[in-house]
């Protein structure tokens, strides 16, 4: 058990393993790496760690600054093009909601309006005018405050939409 303790400090205090490494040029053109000079013409070279990232870091994809952003990868391209097209039809889909509310909102407020034409002009057509005057004024409201909510629930879509991919 010391024994292993002992190999165990022994490796943990040892720094990594260097040695001389030379580049030769052969007479056919070609280059060889040696221990030992292999010509008189050969060069030795720095083989310390180096101080970049190995390819399976974050550093090597694009991380390496703080607050940087990475690339997405083609699926992720895919999967957010996906997504968008999806918000875009919602989107589409509430523009048309909030297109025919506003087509049946006209619709009722022209027959109310067609209703008002007929009062008789006397006490009770004026009664039944003011009457059909309150109901426009009701119906109005009702769709307007419907319409809001359907606009609010597009502007969030459109929100939505336009963050995909930005995070």
């Amino acid at each position: 058990m010391k024994m292993l303790l002992v190999a165990t400090l022994l490796s943990a205090m040892c720094g990594p393993a260097q040695a001389q490494v030379y580049k030769c040029k052969q007479p056919d053109g070609s280059t060889v790496f040696a221990d030992a000079p292999c010509a008189a013409g050969a060069k030795p070279i720095d083989v310390s760690p180096a101080s970049g990232s190995a390819p399976g870091d974050a550093a090597h994809q694009g991380n390496s600054a703080p607050g940087a952003r990475r690339m997405p990868t083609r699926n992720e391209q895919a999967d957010i093009a996906v997504r968008r097209r999806l918000l875009q039809n919602d989107i589409d889909l509430q523009e048309r909601r909030i297109a025919a509310t506003i087509d049946e909102m006209n619709a009722k407020l022209a027959e109310l309006r067609n209703r008002k034409r007929y009062a008789n002009n006397n006490l009770a057509g004026a009664t039944w005018e003011q009457s059909i005057s309150e109901e426009m004024s009701a119906t109005s409201a009702g769709y307007e405050t419907e319409l809001k909510g359907m606009r609010d629930e597009l502007a969030r879509l459109r929100q939505m939409r336009d963050r995909v991919g930005q995070q």
